[in-house]
């Protein structure tokens, strides 16, 4: 689905901060969202973390979440001035931890590889299988093991069987109603973190369209990346990503702005009233 383009004049302009690291502000989507932000009349602006833990946040009217979905004080200082977050606080706890979250899409019928959340259960996966960190905020750490690893380790890791070898990623960018699919070859292993191959946009099919919904309604997330392996017509995710990068979708600037105006007090939205 392609987002609707900016038609019509705003009543009045958006302050929007993106909180991410140094690195991913320098990423060309980002520089994209900056431009379009203001050619549109709009203030962006990116900040670090220590930053915005000390900016004034009274005129400030978003606030997207690139980085630190699960760190307390960042939230609380949203949370202190009231002001909007994309993803809230609710969806981005639910992706915080990968054994919950596959535990709750699972039950919510979204078709996964089979995971283990028990060292015997791990032992009963067919190899090879993937080693994740548990807590989607660790250190990216991924490894892909043919023989059981050792120590397994369920308190700090989750384990999934691999699926796709060599195949492509099928990676779909949800942006409030709007919806992406791009088809990502040349990886390698799709679960092992290697880096990003060739990139092609592909039709949505509307299987796959009814998935991505569901798990943005299973987790209440707004913005998000899903994951997909397996072929086109029996894909199984694989992963979540509260607010992805959009690498190669530049039509993604337009939908995420489209989508902030949507909800941002250009719009109607009730002004915030910072708490004493």
């Amino acid at each position: 689905m392609m987002s609707m383009r900016h038609t019509q004049a705003l009543t009045s302009a958006l302050h929007v901060v993106w909180v991410a690291k140094e690195r991913q502000a320098a990423e060309p989507a980002f520089c994209r969202f900056l431009a379009l932000g203001a050619a549109r009349g709009h203030q962006v602006q990116w900040l670090a973390k220590r930053a915005f833990l000390a900016a004034d946040l009274a005129d400030v009217d978003i606030v997207c979440l690139k980085n630190h979905i699960d760190d307390s004080p960042v939230w609380h200082r949203i949370e202190a001035h009231r002001v909007r977050a994309v993803n809230r606080r609710e969806a981005c706890m639910s992706c915080s931890d990968r054994s919950r979250l596959d535990a709750m899409l699972r039950a919510g019928g979204v078709r996964m590889p089979l995971s283990a959340s028990t060292a015997d259960e791990v032992l009963q996966l067919r190899l090879p299988i993937v080693q994740k960190p548990k807590l989607a905020s660790a250190p990216r750490d991924v490894r892909i093991f043919s023989r059981p690893p050792v120590p397994i380790d369920c308190e700090r890791y989750f384990y999934q069987e691999l699926i796709g070898g060599q195949g492509p990623v099928y990676k779909v960018y949800c942006i409030g109603d709007d919806a992406f699919l791009v088809e990502e070859s040349g990886t390698g292993a799709p679960a092992c973190g290697a880096a990003p191959g060739q990139r092609q946009a592909m039709a949505m099919d509307p299987r796959l369209t009814g998935t991505a919904r569901t798990v943005g309604r299973l987790t209440g997330l707004e913005v998000y990346g899903l994951d997909f392996v397996g072929s086109p017509g029996d894909l199984l995710l694989i992963d979540v990503n509260p607010f992805p990068s959009f690498r190669c979708l530049p039509q993604a600037a337009d939908a995420l702005w489209d989508h902030l105006e949507h909800i941002g007090p250009a719009t109607g939205s009730e002004p915030k009233e910072p708490q004493p």
